[in-house]
């Protein structure tokens, strides 16, 4: 990813991408993770072949979607849409605990008792702001996958227990 991408297309941080600053090794890494819309967009402006492919599978979902759908079945569709999209991991937005704790550089401080506390604590305050349950995501260490939560959420507890 480059600066001069972000500031051409108008792309917001937060929004569309988020830039993460870790240090490895005594040299800062930066790391961005773009949401959908944003890698859509960048691989429809693409002057590539993939980029035209891409650009023209787009135009001929659309033209699809218009011909076969009536405006009942696609306020259908944009609802089913929503319900699912708000499932959906937002891997800018939604952290896991493990995945905060390495990117503040603090994962091997804590013991694993203290990182399934914070676990805990951040779930308990999770379910009490919003009254469900967190999300999930798919984890080969976590038999039914491991809970993800807002980034400020995360920091807020770590920051009142460790």
């Amino acid at each position: 990813m480059d600066k001069k991408r972000i500031k051409a297309y108008g792309f917001i941080e937060n929004k569309d991408f988020t830039l993460h600053r870790l240090m490895e090794r005594k040299t800062w890494k930066h790391e961005y993770i773009i949401s959908i819309n944003m890698a859509k967009e960048l691989a429809m402006v693409e002057k590539t072949e993939t980029g035209r492919r891409i650009r023209n599978y787009f135009i001929e979902v659309e033209k699809h979607y218009q011909e076969i759908a009536t405006p009942k079945q696609i306020a259908e569709l944009n609802n089913r849409l929503k319900s699912v999209e708000e499932k959906q991991i937002n891997f800018i937005n939604d952290w896991s605990v493990d995945r905060f704790l390495r990117a503040n550089g603090v994962f091997k401080k804590l013991t694993i008792i203290e990182r399934q506390q914070l676990g805990k604590l951040c779930t308990k305050e999770y379910k009490k702001i919003t009254g469900n349950p967190p999300k999930k995501v798919q984890h080969p260490s976590y038999i039914n996958g491991q809970n993800v939560y807002p980034y400020e959420l995360i920091s807020k507890m770590y920051s009142s227990k460790f």
